[in-house]
């Protein structure tokens, strides 16, 4: 009985966490694996660029990862910046700035590019309603990094971004289908018919082990 038990409740507990796992909801694929593409390097030097992508979210998520296809040989331990931004059209509505933050770039061994990103602790700060966003990939003042972000990524997304040295705000710039990807956990889930089953009859099996102790 004390093994029926315990397999009941591992049962219960691996369906309880299928419910909260979270997963990609934004994914491009990665770009080839180069050091060269799209340039990716401060605006402060005068020939700087920016990248951004667009992607839409059809319910509510709390983002835990965002990551793009950079550029890492001789990069690892630099430093640039990811934001994401409201949508204004064509491109980043720069004036509505819903989460910034710096990223370090690890590196992959035997990889001239990787995924390079922050993890955001689940529930601390990036919530998105449904609609649409973009996320940018930044080399700041402050930002060490200078390189690129390969193309063209395996399956871009529909509307990039870019900006540019001088421009002084966001422009249409499709063709630069650099890599992203997007983790997150939906709000308030709803969960599948099985789990749901499976959580019942699990209940429903211990409850009847304890009252068979009881008499």
């Amino acid at each position: 009985m004390k093994k029926l038990s315990k397999t009941l409740g591992a049962a219960l507990m691996l369906c309880l966490s299928s419910l909260t796992h979270a997963g990609l909801i934004v994914d491009t694929g990665p770009g080839p694996n180069t050091i060269s593409g799209a340039a990716l390097s401060s605006t402060v030097t005068g020939i700087g660029q920016w990248l951004a992508g667009e992607f839409t979210l059809s319910s509510a998520h709390y983002v835990t990862d965002i990551e793009g296809w950079i550029a890492s040989t001789g990069k690892v331990g630099t430093q640039f910046t990811i934001t994401v931004y409201g949508d204004g059209g064509e491109a980043p509505d720069s004036g509505n700035l819903i989460y910034t933050n710096k990223a370090t770039v690890a590196g992959e061994q035997g990889m001239d590019a990787s995924w390079e990103g922050y993890h955001i602790s689940f529930g601390s700060g990036l919530l998105l309603d449904p609609g649409s966003y973009w996320v940018a990939f930044e080399v700041r003042g402050d930002d060490t990094y200078g390189g690129a972000m390969p193309i063209p990524s395996t399956t871009p997304l529909a509307n990039y971004a870019a900006l540019t040295a001088g421009s002084g705000s966001w422009f249409e710039a499709d063709t630069l289908r650099v890599g992203v990807r997007v983790t997150g956990n939906p709000v308030n889930p709803v969960p599948a018919p099985a789990p749901l089953g499976l959580i019942g009859l699990g209940l429903l099996a211990i409850g009847l082990f304890r009252r068979r102790i009881v008499h």
